[in-house]
């Protein structure tokens, strides 16, 4: 027997928002436990106590989430009235959501501040932006607790649309310039510039996936704003910004593995049968045991190869401010 009065696009909207996001979340901790166990051993204090803020801001905000849901869908099931009022905890979480995109930009436009030289620019129109929605934010919170309802009206949508504006350039902003620079980091040896374009990869594919999130939850909510149809959006994008953002920090370990990547030129494996003599022309030339032989000749690169390599791992590195990268 159908509803009533039809609840989908709101508590329908919300709870496929939070079993959505739990998956998200579910991901992220596996990251996370991958980082304190494997990836993250030889980060400093700073990086590591950053991603437990981080973590503790996404595990408040799901809790914020279910909360909410359980309040609409369980504590005040068939009060159809209640239903309309928005709990305090979905519109608390609001600001938690904004807190955690504001700390990953943020930490983007300082490594950006690096990775462009010490270029103030445009990391500081990164950390305007931000600014400006924690201000738009704020204020949209403030209102959703004056009106207490779902639906929104007059007085919250030009809040809500000048913030979601907001986060959705920082965020093309902050892609498109990792890209540029990034790019600007490679030089004619084969393994930096492979391993410079794993980490635009990454960069591109969680930035457009964020940024994806981020339009469609401005166009959801400009489109239908007395519903919560733009909440499922939302939701996984707070997810996606602690998601993406241990993605690309437990990526180092396979960029690093590609920068220390073998020079060898030429590979010959030469058998005979009661001799064996192995040549390094990289090395002492020396070696020789009974049995079956491989011939190796290995070049070392010239000193211009090892500048690019190691001007392309110094800007790699410069992403995250790390010392993954600092012997090549």
């Amino acid at each position: 027997m159908p509803a009533l009065i039809p609840v989908d696009n709101n508590l329908g909207a919300v709870f496929i928002g939070v079993v959505l996001s739990a998956v998200i979340y579910g991901i992220t901790w596996m990251q996370i436990y991958m980082y304190y166990t494997e990836y993250g051993v030889r980060d400093n204090r700073f990086l590591k106590s950053f991603v437990a803020l981080l973590m503790a801001l996404d595990t408040l905000h799901l809790a914020f989430l279910i909360h909410g849901t359980y309040h609409v869908a369980v504590t005040n099931f068939g009060d159809y009235l209640s239903d309309l009022i928005a709990p305090w905890s979905l519109i608390s979480n609001i600001l938690i959501g904004i807190i955690m995109g504001k700390l990953v930009q943020l930490f983007y436009a300082y490594r950006l501040y690096h990775l462009s030289n010490g270029s103030p620019y445009v990391p500081a129109v990164i950390a305007m932006l931000s600014a400006v929605e924690l201000g738009l934010g704020i204020k949209y919170v403030v209102v959703c607790f004056k009106a207490k309802y779902y639906s929104a009206g007059p007085t919250e949508i030009p809040w809500s649309v000048s913030a979601l504006s907001s986060e959705v350039t920082c965020d093309f902003l902050i892609t498109v310039s990792m890209v540029r620079y990034l790019l600007g980091s490679r030089g004619a040896r084969q393994t930096t510039n492979q391993a410079i374009m794993t980490l635009v990869r990454y960069v591109v594919n969680s930035g457009a996936l964020t940024l994806a999130f981020a339009i469609a939850c401005l166009v959801s909510f400009i489109k239908t704003p007395r519903t919560m149809i733009y909440a499922p959006f939302y939701f996984i994008l707070v997810r996606l910004y602690s998601c993406a953002f241990m993605a690309i920090l437990n990526s180092r370990t396979i960029i690093k593995e590609k920068l220390q990547a073998p020079n060898v030129m030429t590979n010959t494996n030469i058998q005979f049968p009661h001799f064996t003599r192995t040549v390094e022309s990289s090395s002492d030339d020396t070696t020789s045991r009974s049995g079956q032989a491989n011939v190796v000749l290995s070049e070392k690169p010239n000193d211009s190869e090892v500048a690019e390599t190691v001007e392309g791992a110094d800007g790699i590195q410069k992403v995250f401010g790390v010392t993954a990268f600092s012997q090549v």
